[in-house]
């Protein structure tokens, strides 16, 4: 068999949706790319789901991490889903045996953790790869083109909006696992780190300012309307009139996500089984949870570039939309639509791009940072960091904005990385940013390409 063809081998750490989809999946499709020989999942029916699915032995199946760590390196590679909280304790152990890595986002809980992380992967001298694989989708690839193609000179006023539709708000940051911040991440880093990256990415230059606003402000108790029960299984008077009904949401024909969540048996005595006793059947106005549901972030980059970030929860559509306007044009575009519509002067005649994604998961981006991945390995590519150093910028902007919104100030970002450790954050900056070492020196130049790209 030639060595290019032969699969690499991994190890799955965390058996939910992210792992089931769209990594064990993609094992599925390309037989001759990847194999799954061993699994980490505490729950057993994910567990075993899993294994059965890729035939994994039960002596390579796992509940925790340390138990997988006990062991003589299994595979070539190890897939990280597993928790937010616990991505960086469950991957440090896989650098010292020689791992390579592909890890879910985010990284980490704090800027600490992901300062530290950056510096343990880049010591290990493996492939690691953090998945914001927006990056890797045909439609902000063709993003990057046009303005690496100069379409609309160099940026000088950007808008930037991500928007999780109402019913997922309600489904993930409500009723769902990312409802409290304690238990997860805040939902800027659980949702939109992916948004951050991006602007990292397409601008290429560091962040001088942060400042942000946001909070908690429709899923609260006080809204809830007159009479509501705590579940939506207990007749709820308003229940035809209400956007976050759970039984319209996880009850209707689909099966697939996000009423999959709710219950490994997808029959609808399950899934109603499910809402009238687990949480995602419980009044959006009565759960738990803490995380804001709507949020700002104005970023002043580098040569006076300002981004006006947006995060909402209570938009139509799972999107990302924007507005990018140049020196010498506008674009903008639609993610969900996959529309992107360039205006170049001084003639401003419009030009629509309709882009179109083959494969799903993120719009195709998925399984193209995947097989990216497996290219770098299998072809022996040296390690390039500035992609994980630009992620890990864009957690510590995340973080930052946090820090803002919090306790009511503008941020400085390079005082703010230094604050957390001074030695790493230049790491950072100088493989991020490798030729604008001293911000204040940045010419105004067009965008070029720094990402890591085949």
């Amino acid at each position: 068999m030639n060595s290019l063809k032969k699969p690499l081998t991994a190890v799955l750490i965390g058996a939910g949706h992210r792992g089931h989809k769209p990594f064990g999946e993609y094992a599925l499709h390309h037989p001759d790319e990847l194999q799954f020989v061993a699994v980490v999942e505490p729950d057993d029916h994910r567990r075993e789901r899993f294994a059965r699915l890729h035939g994994i032995s039960e002596t390579a199946q796992f509940i925790a991490a340390d138990q997988l760590y006990q062991q003589p390196r299994l595979a070539d590679i190890i897939v990280n889903a597993g928790s937010d909280r616990a991505h960086v304790a469950t991957t440090l152990p896989a650098f010292e045996l020689g791992y390579h890595v592909l890890m879910e986002k985010p990284i980490a809980a704090s800027s600490v953790q992901v300062l530290r992380f950056f510096e343990a992967a880049v010591c290990s001298r493996s492939q690691v790869w953090v998945m914001h694989e927006l990056r890797w989708s045909p439609f902000f690839q063709h993003v990057k083109t046009l303005l690496e193609m100069n379409t609309i000179g160099n940026p000088v006023t950007w808008q930037h909006t991500e928007s999780p539709a109402y019913w997922h708000m309600a489904h993930s940051y409500v009723r769902g696992n990312w409802r409290r911040q304690s238990e997860s991440t805040p939902i800027l880093l659980a949702k939109a780190c992916h948004d951050l990256d991006l602007l990292v990415w397409l601008l290429a230059r560091p962040v001088k300012q942060v400042h942000s606003f946001g909070s908690l402000n429709e899923f609260r108790p006080e809204n809830a309307p007159e009479n509501a029960p705590l579940r939506c299984t207990d007749g709820c008077p308003v229940a035809q009139y209400c956007p976050y009904d759970a039984q319209r949401i996880y009850l209707g024909e689909n099966t697939g996500w996000p009423a999959s969540v709710i219950s490994e048996d997808s029959s609808l005595a399950a899934r109603r089984a499910a809402l009238e006793a687990g949480p995602y059947g419980r009044c959006v106005y009565y759960c738990d949870n803490d995380v804001v549901d709507h949020q700002v972030v104005n970023l002043e980059f580098s040569n006076g570039v300002t981004v006006a970030f947006t995060l909402t929860g209570h938009g139509p559509e799972n999107t990302r939309e924007f507005t990018y306007d140049g020196t010498q044009g506008r674009l903008t575009g639609n993610f969900e639509r996959n529309v992107i519509t360039t205006w170049h002067y001084p003639d401003s005649t419009p030009q629509d791009f309709k882009i179109d994604a083959d494969e799903t998961g993120h719009g195709g981006g998925d399984p193209a940072m995947i097989r990216a991945f497996l290219h770098a390995i299998r072809t022996n590519r040296l390690p390039d960091y500035q992609a994980l150093a630009q992620g890990v910028y864009a957690h510590v902007v995340g973080f930052a904005a946090e820090d803002s919104r919090e306790n009511q100030t503008v941020i400085d970002l390079d005082v703010f990385g230094k604050n957390v450790d001074a030695r790493i954050w230049q790491r950072v900056l100088d493989t991020a940013f490798p030729v604008q070492s001293n911000p204040e020196e940045i010419r105004n130049e067009p965008v070029v390409s720094r990402g890591i790209r085949d």
